[in-house]
């Protein structure tokens, strides 16, 4: 493994969370409270285009993951 990479990952993603979300995206993310130990964790997106139509890329308990709504049907 090459540590510049690392960093370079770890910006890229942190620079990726502050990327405006697409028009008609009206909802936020919910925080998380606990997160894994892995140093770093397997994400299933990087950003919301990376998700079907409908959901966004959130950070959850351990990585990135695409997430519906849960206040939509509400």
């Amino acid at each position: 493994r090459h540590p510049q990479a690392d960093l370079d990952r770890a910006v890229g993603f942190v620079l990726q969370d502050h990327v405006p979300s697409p028009a008609g995206s009206a909802w936020s993310c919910p925080p998380v409270r606990f997160t894994c130990a892995l140093h770093n964790p397997r994400n299933q997106c990087l950003v919301d285009r990376h998700c079907p139509r409908g959901k966004k890329c959130c950070r959850s308990f351990c990585g990135k993951k695409c997430l519906s709504n849960l206040k939509q049907g509400q």
